[in-house]
């Protein structure tokens, strides 16, 4: 976006390194406020309490300071821990003032809260607001900020000029139980490659461009919001890889369908599944909650995601042949994977 001369703020979680080389101000952001990482680290030993009674008690809140997590201001750190009982407002705060400061040029905001991941910490004014416990009362504020943020866009004339995309990064924490949300119908959850750790409620809106009201069920990825906003923004994606993105902007629009026709689900640097079309093969998978012992298959399972929404009915048997084909694209997929180094094997100590 800097071809086009965008101003570029990030707000919120990051989580791509700590270390000032692997800041959002070092990776094409003008300004950062937010937690550099998970909101459950820095974990202090009181912090195991929170852990044993967060499963079963949905009220539960811990004090802040068990979690010595920062708060940064671009490099520095302005203040620890983080008071995450107020993050959700400050985050929204610090994006509507950048929108308002941009509001005459291109802009760009990442705004990535941190809940409702774990520990899950309300405002004062929204704890017990919710029936479904401290887990709704967290929802409930963030839909009560996104709607600050969009009625910014509304006050400041920018709405049918901005594209708002509304997404999670995965699926519920299931070991936290009743803080740790709920995929409905879908299968597992975080950690997994079954779709309910894998597929996520997404929104996008636009007045004017995006039809309202509509419904896509054409498969998309996060991973084509790249290619996306070059598409509709006129810029140039890295040219130097193979990019495992599509420019969803025509779907979007309705003039056309999605081009994204197949996904491959990789868990630390494994190949587990691939879906094509409606048909989603599995050769690897970790048990249904969150991190557990991943484990090849000795006979890859078949599901048919459309009918069967929860992966429940394995049809592997009834189609052989298509488990052939599967197999070989993920086969072909494989040998054009270059892979990455291991940045964490030398980790260092922070």
């Amino acid at each position: 976006l800097k071809q086009r001369d965008y101003a570029t703020g990030c707000f919120g979680k990051w989580h791509l390194g700590h270390r000032a080389p692997f800041l959002p101000t070092t990776q094409g952001f003008d300004t950062y406020f937010g937690i550099p990482y998970s909101n459950d680290m820095d974990a202090t030993p009181d912090a195991r309490e929170y852990h044993r009674r967060s499963r079963g008690e949905a009220n539960f809140q811990p004090p802040t300071e068990w979690f010595q997590v920062p708060l940064m201001r671009n490099t520095e750190i302005i203040e620890r821990p983080a008071d995450q009982r107020t993050i959700t407002k400050r985050y929204t705060d610090e994006a509507i003032a950048f929108i308002r400061q941009h509001r005459s040029q291109p802009f760009f905001v990442y705004l990535a809260h941190n809940m409702p991941h774990i520990p899950l910490l309300a405002s004062d004014e929204f704890q017990g607001r919710s029936s479904r416990g401290l887990y709704g009362d967290v929802v409930e504020e963030l839909d009560f900020h996104v709607g600050r943020l969009v009625e910014t866009l509304r006050e400041e004339g920018l709405a049918e000029q901005t594209l708002v995309v509304f997404t999670s990064d995965n699926g519920p924490w299931l070991s936290f139980q009743v803080q740790g949300g709920s995929a409905g119908p879908l299968r597992a959850g975080k950690g997994t490659t079954f779709e309910g750790g894998q597929r996520v409620p997404t929104l996008f809106w636009w007045p004017g461009t995006i039809p309202a009201g509509t419904t896509v069920t054409d498969m998309g990825s996060t991973l084509d919001l790249m290619a996306t906003i070059a598409g509709l923004t006129g810029t140039t994606a890295p040219a130097d890889r193979v990019l495992d993105s599509y420019d969803l902007s025509p779907t979007l629009q309705g003039t056309g369908a999605s081009p994204r026709g197949e996904f491959f689900y990789w868990t630390r640097a494994k190949l587990h599944a691939v879906r094509v079309g409606p048909y989603k093969l599995h050769v690897h998978q970790r048990e249904p909650l969150n991190y557990g012992e991943s484990r090849a298959l000795e006979v890859p399972e078949l599901y048919h995601v459309e009918h069967d929404v929860g992966e429940k009915f394995d049809i592997a048997a009834q189609h052989p042949e298509l488990v052939a084909q599967l197999l070989q694209r993920m086969e072909t997929h494989r040998t054009n994977i270059d892979p990455a180094p291991d940045q964490l094997a030398d980790r260092q100590a922070p």
